[in-house]
């Protein structure tokens, strides 16, 4: 997930060469987490505190490729998250401004991969993992070598991936 910072932060000045978008969200200006979904919410809406847990089967929806005790384990590192993550609207994005890639999980339970394509859509690049939600637990050598490739493609000023 991409929280706030990450999408607002780096829409400012060059900070970042490059963004990599991991099965994520990628919202336009005036866009949330929950607009993205269909889920309004008004201007008056309160973004303290946080929100439980949002799978009724999390072991699934973010694990569902991992063996049962890895992802058991990964279950009972799941903790609540901010309200205002997933209900404050983003003013910059920073997709817009830094070139990035997306990286699209072909079996995410967690992001259906048709939301993902239309997201994907938005980035300068689109990479592809035959995997679930979790890549990092999954298959990390997979996704280290992807990141590896993505990064040496890279220019280090900023200015997208080098053509090769």
């Amino acid at each position: 997930m991409v929280l706030d910072v990450e999408v607002q932060g780096a829409a400012g000045p060059p900070a970042a060469a490059h963004l990599v978008y991991l099965a994520a969200y990628l919202p336009e200006e005036g866009e949330s987490l929950l607009s993205i979904h269909g889920h309004g919410g008004s201007a008056d809406e309160d973004l303290n505190g946080t929100a439980p847990i949002v799978f009724e089967d999390p072991r699934t929806a973010l694990f569902g490729d991992l063996p049962d005790e890895q992802a058991e384990e990964a279950v009972g590192r799941l903790v609540t998250q901010s309200r205002r993550s997933f209900q404050q609207r983003v003013t910059r994005a920073a997709w817009r401004t830094v070139p990035s890639t997306y990286v699209l999980c072909e079996r995410d339970k967690a992001l259906p991969p048709a939301l993902q394509e239309r997201m994907s859509a938005r980035a300068g690049h689109v990479e592809r993992l035959n995997t679930g939600h979790s890549p990092f637990l999954s298959a990390p050598a997979e996704l280290a070598a992807l990141l590896g490739r993505i990064g040496s493609r890279c220019d280090p000023r900023g200015h997208g991936p080098r053509r090769t």
